[in-house]
């Protein structure tokens, strides 16, 4: 889970085991603009902002993202 405690954290994730979460470098794990989907078989992130699939045990996980730093909180501040 993130090290600072105003971040974000999927509740979608925080509810799997450790071990079946993606690393804490995939910086969708922290990002308001993901949306975590687990299936019997998978777990993937769509991304809201660039409309795509941002992460699944298969492709390179995203470790930057421009979108990531402006996400704006619930109350829309920075």
């Amino acid at each position: 889970m993130s090290k600072n405690p105003n971040s974000h954290y999927s509740p979608t994730l925080a509810r799997l085991k450790p071990e079946a979460r993606p690393g804490s470098e995939v910086v969708c794990t922290s990002c308001r603009l993901s949306l975590w989907r687990v299936t019997k078989s998978k777990l993937t992130c769509f991304c809201k902002e660039v409309r795509l699939i941002s992460w699944d045990a298969r492709q390179e996980p995203t470790l930057a993202c421009d979108g990531h730093d402006d996400t704006p909180d619930e109350n829309g501040a920075g």
